[in-house]
């Protein structure tokens, strides 16, 4: 009869472990709540630094890329680009005075950013976007009819 009481206390005790293990695992890391962030605060998170840069150019059956991150001037890449969750665009070029200011705003399915700065519209195809991680591609059609998409890469 002295040992009813203390297996009770003890199939309490094991019972009442798991609830406190089910607590730690509901629990999220910040790495999990940042990938589990919508895509437009991802995006507006922090500033993004260009760390890279290249072409494809497709005329006919060729096609040849290259990387320009290494060969363009400062003051055609990124420096630092803020996309606020109000919608306001700043970009800041390499050798310039002082940043662009525009807007910006996802397309309806999230998978594309337009970026509206004065004297351009850039509709850029979001193709990587993670909480370290930024990748834009744009697709320009040239005269002669060779096809160009340009890819730059963002981190924090």
């Amino acid at each position: 009869m002295k040992k009813v009481p203390l297996m009770l206390g003890l199939a309490a005790a094991v019972c009442s472990l798991p609830a406190c293990q089910k607590d730690l695992e509901d629990t999220p890391t910040p790495q999990a709540v940042a990938a589990n962030a919508s895509r437009a605060d991802q995006l507006a998170a922090r500033d993004w630094h260009q760390t890279g840069l290249t072409v494809n150019t497709v005329s006919g059956d060729k096609a040849v890329t290259a990387d320009l991150f290494s060969h363009v001037s400062p003051g055609m890449l990124d420096q630092s680009v803020t996309f606020q969750a109000g919608g306001v665009y700043t970009v800041l070029k390499g050798g310039a005075a002082g940043p662009l200011a525009g807007r910006w705003q996802f397309n309806a399915a999230s998978d594309s950013v337009i970026v509206t700065l004065p004297g351009q519209v850039r509709r850029l195809a979001v193709t990587e976007l993670s909480p370290t991680s930024l990748r834009l591609t744009f697709t320009d059609a040239a005269v002669n009819g060779a096809v160009s998409t340009y890819t730059s890469v963002y981190s924090h």
